[in-house]
């Protein structure tokens, strides 16, 4: 059975809470689970909650007036969607939908707002939690500023990685996107990989036969 409770303590916002500040916030959280495809939410719609991935793969995306596709994020476990707008916003700036079967944890707008006015120590905990998810986001955006399409293609690979074996949850289109190219380049890097005998794709899934030489690409 999920326990919240033990679940928020391992989300990086809310790691240095007590165990009182812990139950107090998880009063005010529910399960919800979602299939692939669903939204979970709309651009424009009004924001009521955010949301914590406990498991599966939520697409955050925006439409461009022709219709495209626009990926901005996709969130897996533990990762947060929407925090930022229940604060500077009063409605979703982007969509949210289900890549696969996910479960989430979803908290309460109003009720955390609440609880940060009445608890100074406990917004300074917060605050520092913050701190440190944006000295890694600096990292990543100069890791991304360093590293060409094959960089960031190989180091999308290693991270994604079970036993050197990827399995894609989301089209290549989408994944070009989020490595900042375009399905063309994406596809010549690919092959490129393969021509060197660095991976090769086997039902849907890409095989890392050789991850040193991977990681030879990265900065």
């Amino acid at each position: 059975m999920f326990n919240t409770k033990s679940f928020l303590s391992h989300v990086f916002l809310f790691e240095a809470l007590s165990e009182k500040e812990l139950e107090e916030l998880t009063f005010f959280c529910s399960p919800k689970k979602i299939l692939k495809d669903e939204l979970l939410f709309s651009k424009g719609q009004i924001v009521d909650s955010f949301y914590i991935v406990a498991y599966g793969k939520i697409k955050i995306f925006r439409l461009s007036p022709n219709g495209d596709e626009n990926l901005i994020h996709i969130q897996r476990e533990g990762d947060l969607i929407a925090e930022a707008a229940i604060f500077d916003d009063e409605r979703y700036p982007a969509n949210a939908q289900a890549l696969e079967e996910s479960l989430l944890v979803k908290i309460s707008a109003d009720h955390f707002k609440n609880i940060l006015k009445t608890n100074p120590h406990l917004c300074f905990k917060i605050m520092s939690a913050y701190a440190k998810r944006l000295r890694l986001f600096a990292k990543k955006i100069q890791d991304l500023s360093l590293n060409d399409i094959k960089g960031r293609l190989a180091n999308f690979l290693l991270t994604e990685s079970e036993k050197n074996i990827v399995t894609l949850s989301m089209s290549k289109k989408d994944l070009a996107s989020s490595l900042g190219t375009i399905p063309e380049t994406l596809s010549r890097t690919l092959l490129f990989f393969k021509k060197n005998n660095l991976i090769e794709e086997v039902d849907g899934k890409i095989i890392i036969k050789k991850s040193q030489e991977l990681k030879d690409f990265i900065n």
